[in-house]
């Protein structure tokens, strides 16, 4: 029985986190390797079917909107279209899916704990899916809608750094934050999903352990926190507490690491963009760690509250977790499982290859920060439009590498800025009076230091074969009255080495991109523009805007922005014009200074007392 009258002494051993932790931990540690084990691969496999769908969809439902680019300002207008909807409703009910067979197993794994009882990965998938399949009847099934708002609360640690981390989600809160009354009717919402979440925070284990219908499963949560609300919030609280506590020092750690390691192994100049280029890439690691685990870690807290509550009130537990009857079913089942694991992994190689090699247009490039062009090639470091000035932007960490293309006399397509061959050459002709073969006599790169004397001008053929997989590039069409179609050329040769998605192709003749979007509507295009007055924005056949850097306005990103449409920035190169174009929300900055730029755009993910000292150790 409850006890209802305590002594003080009793009182705070009652709201001793200590106990409740340890009792947690114990359900972690007697199954920890099947729960790891489970737990990553179980998630893996989920994030290779969901991420291929939602990126599916995602593209799908955009270009069904009439949009190339999704922003806090068109978002509204995605969000009407019907398709929208269905495939939200779609990707939800499979999220929540898959969401009820990991509560389940991980049920079953802390009840085997519980006994004392190993369990092994597969049981505990079984044991997931078989529970799932039970609440499909008329009484359980609304335990779905339960899910929906059960799982994003346990992951909201994950929510609110995915909102920091990712420029869209980040922008769009931002963007609400500024309504007059978003801020107390978020807070209104917030408490109402956190109360009825803590009110409702056994039914899981009511509904999935013990079979019981929702109603049920209800009522008896309600009953299992009677006068335990506070405390149930406080172990809660201290228990999140602990877990994210533990990992930032970890974290922390880690970063300390990588800014050793780049101190000692990078040179000066390149330090601090190399330790926040590799601090992004830990930071989207710590939010896979906490999409993975999270869930786990917080329903053994819960499911250590479950069993201590039910023994205070001395109640049996009765979860149900499975067993099966022979070897053979088992070996039945597990030869089941793994065929349907194997077939989700080979299915999802080709797509995780496109992601890594081609590169990809689409979610991930909602979700990322600011891009970094690196101008013409890296053209303060190295003869521009040279295969020396594309090496010297990979080696300086650029996203992009913006070149120039026209042909020579007889076709080719190569690298040139200037029609005359003048500046960078020395030879005063045109590039169309010149052959090929005459262009690969002339040196051009004795005119930027004699560190390059007899560097040549290379074909775009050249830039693409080397840039495959290192970098995404920016061609602009440069249309000089005399080429002989020139974005046929230029559209084959990116079809043909599989560049569609790694590279966007750029021009100040409209009608030129035209041409490209008809021999290929999937090329990402951006219109140059030398004057920014009108109504531009609705121009069908563009993706993004790219102008000069003193045209960017706050109406400017908001109008294209509203349209789906990207602002490209140009040629940016002080401090305080990349953060006037950061603030504003500007998708791609052109600049001379890649690494400069990455300093400044992507300060936000570092811990700021180690960049200062990162700083200091590379200005001795």
């Amino acid at each position: 029985m409850q006890i209802l009258k305590m002594n003080w002494k009793d009182r705070i051993r009652e709201f001793s986190p200590i106990g409740i932790m340890k009792a947690a931990i114990r359900l972690i540690k007697l199954n920890s390797k099947s729960l790891l084990f489970f737990t990553f691969l179980y998630k893996i496999v989920m994030i290779f079917i969901m991420l291929p769908l939602l990126s599916l969809c995602f593209n799908f439902v955009l270009s069904k909107s009439g949009y190339s680019y999704i922003t806090a300002e068109n978002m509204l207008s995605v969000i009407k279209n019907p398709l929208t909807t269905v495939f939200v409703l779609l990707l939800l009910l499979l999220f929540v899916l898959f969401s009820t067979v990991e509560v389940g197993a991980l049920i079953a794994c802390f009840q085997s704990s519980r006994e004392e009882k190993k369990i092994t990965a597969r049981h505990m998938l079984v044991s997931g899916i078989v529970n799932t399949v039970h609440l499909f009847t008329l009484k359980k099934a609304t335990y779905l809608l339960y899910a929906l708002f059960m799982v994003p609360t346990a992951n909201c640690l994950l929510i609110a750094l995915c909102v920091k981390f990712a420029s869209i989600p980040s922008y769009i809160v931002a963007t609400l934050y500024k309504l007059k009354y978003f801020r107390p009717i978020a807070i209104l919402l917030i408490g109402i999903l956190f109360l009825v979440t803590i009110l409702l925070i056994f039914v899981s284990h009511f509904c999935i352990g013990e079979h019981k219908g929702m109603k049920p499963s209800i009522r008896n949560s309600l009953r299992l926190l009677k006068k335990r609300k506070l405390r149930t919030v406080w172990y809660l609280v201290i228990w999140n507490a602990l877990v994210f506590g533990s990992l930032f020092l970890i974290y922390l750690l880690i970063m300390a690491i990588v800014a050793i390691g780049v101190v000692l192994f990078v040179k000066n100049s390149l330090v601090l963009a190399m330790f926040l280029s590799i601090l992004g890439k830990i930071n989207m690691l710590f939010l896979l760690l906490l999409a993975i685990f999270g869930l786990a870690v917080n329903l053994a807290m819960i499911s250590a509250m479950y069993y201590r509550y039910k023994k205070e009130n001395g109640e049996d537990v009765r979860i149900r977790s499975l067993r099966t009857k022979e070897d053979k079913e088992k070996n039945k089942t597990k030869r089941f499982i793994g065929a349907v694991i194997s077939i989700v992994l080979v299915v999802n190689i080709f797509y995780f290859y496109n992601l890594f090699y081609n590169g990809m247009f689409g979610v991930e490039d909602a979700l990322s920060p600011i891009k970094i062009t690196s101008h013409r090639g890296n053209s303060i470091s190295a003869p521009e439009n040279t295969l020396e000035s594309i090496e010297s932007a990979v080696s300086e960490l650029a996203d992009y590498a913006e070149i120039d293309v026209q042909e020579t006399k007889d076709g080719e397509v190569i690298l040139l800025h200037d029609s005359s061959l003048k500046r960078t050459t020395g030879v005063n002709k045109y590039i169309w009076e010149l052959t090929y073969e005459e262009l690969q006599q002339l040196d051009a790169g004795s005119w930027f230091s004699e560190e390059f004397v007899g560097v040549r001008i290379p074909t775009l053929e050249e830039i693409l074969q080397y840039c495959k997989g290192k970098i995404n590039l920016n061609i602009e069409l440069k249309l000089n009255g005399h080429s002989q179609d020139l974005e046929t050329k230029v559209v084959n040769l990116i079809e043909q080495y599989g560049f569609e998605r790694q590279c966007v192709l750029t021009s100040a003749n409209y009608e030129s991109l035209v041409n490209v979007k008809k021999l290929n509507p999937d090329l990402k295009t951006g219109y140059i523009m030398s004057v920014v007055v009108g109504n531009f924005y609705d121009k069908e056949y563009i993706d993004f805007f790219s102008m000069k850097s003193s045209f960017v306005t706050q109406r400017v990103v908001k109008e294209a922005h509203s349209r789906g449409k990207e602002i490209h920035a140009w040629t940016v190169n002080t401090k305080n014009e990349m953060f006037r174009l950061k603030n504003m929300g500007v998708d791609n900055i052109i600049t001379d200074k890649p690494v400069k730029a990455r300093e400044v755009l992507y300060s936000k993910v570092a811990n700021l007392t180690i960049q200062g000292l990162i700083k200091r150790v590379v200005n001795q």
